[in-house]
């Protein structure tokens, strides 16, 4: 997946997301790969990697906050800034005591932020821990920016992750990425081609012109798309409307 990626010259981050405590022993294990200094990877070009570890920490008023590069990013619309400068290999820890505290539900989980008027990034999770019928056993947050307030990103409601399975949300056959022939086929790389369809549903969803604004009401008529949003116990769906943007993204972020 690297080495096409590279070859076409795409820009990119990779960024492991991890509960555990396994980040540093994950850079040190790939740090000789994108080093150049390992003899079955050495047509791979060299990749920074970020030795500052992330660190997301998740508050009881749905606060949310990001410890990195000795910076602390406590509003959302940073966090999702910072993530998309990234370049390289980095790694993130989520908060494992939140979810577990929140009994494992979605909305605890790790938070994904999807900005649907930012056409120059696509931000994509990677995780086999997607579980699309089971808000209380999915890894997974969607965090959708509120187009009312730019500042604001809100909950995506369960019943609506569905909308976002083929373009954010990813969940890889560990059947397939355990079958020799097709690891040993880059033609066939299995994340390789979960990125390319979500690319083009993304530019899909894209050039369909969406924005969304944020409403109280149900809105249905005209065949729009319910999105629904979860604001504490609340259910609320938004709106979209016409957006003049119908440029193709030229950047993605990665995350695994």
């Amino acid at each position: 997946m690297i080495r096409r990626l590279q070859r076409e010259n795409r820009e990119f981050a990779i960024v492991l997301r991890t509960m555990g405590i396994d980040s540093q022993s994950f850079l040190d294990t790939v740090r000789p790969v994108f080093e150049g200094k390992h003899p079955d990877f050495h047509d791979i070009k060299p990749i920074e990697i970020n030795p500052n570890i992330g660190q997301i920490q998740r508050f009881d008023d749905d606060r949310i906050s990001l410890t990195m590069d000795d910076h602390i990013y406590d509003n959302e619309k940073m966090i999702y800034e910072k993530l998309s400068s990234l370049r390289g290999i980095n790694a993130i820890r989520d908060d494992f005591v939140y979810w577990q505290k929140n009994k494992y539900e979605c909305y605890a989980a790790k938070p994904l932020w999807i900005n649907l008027n930012d056409i120059h990034h696509h931000h994509i999770i990677f995780d086999d821990n997607i579980r699309l019928d089971s808000y209380d056993d999915c890894i997974v947050n969607i965090r959708l920016l509120n187009s009312s307030d730019i500042r604001k990103f809100v909950n995506v409601h369960f019943n609506s992750y569905k909308y976002f399975k083929t373009t954010s949300i990813l969940q890889p056959n560990l059947v397939e990425l355990l079958n020799p022939d097709i690891k040993l086929n880059s033609n066939t790389n299995h994340y390789l081609s979960m990125i390319e369809n979500a690319e083009k549903c993304y530019e899909d969803l894209l050039k369909e012109k969406r924005k969304y604004f944020f409403d109280i009401k149900d809105i249905s008529e005209n065949n729009k798309i319910p999105i629904h949003i979860k604001y504490s116990d609340n259910k609320e769906k938004i709106n979209r409307n016409e957006s003049d943007e119908d440029k193709n993204h030229s950047h993605f972020c990665g995350v695994i």
